[in-house]
């Protein structure tokens, strides 16, 4: 069976009182997310 590539992704979090910037390097993304449980989720789901 083939090895899993391993692909490595350096990711920034910035936490604010109000929403946390989500950013990643490689992939040349960011974005922002209510600061709460569902903001959360959504981090965790990308």
């Amino acid at each position: 069976m083939p090895k899993k590539r391993e692909l490595k992704v350096n990711v920034g979090i910035d936490v604010g009182k109000f929403q946390p910037d989500v950013a990643t390097h490689e992939r040349n993304t960011h974005f922002t997310v209510p600061n709460d449980s569902q903001g959360i989720r959504i981090i965790l789901n990308r």
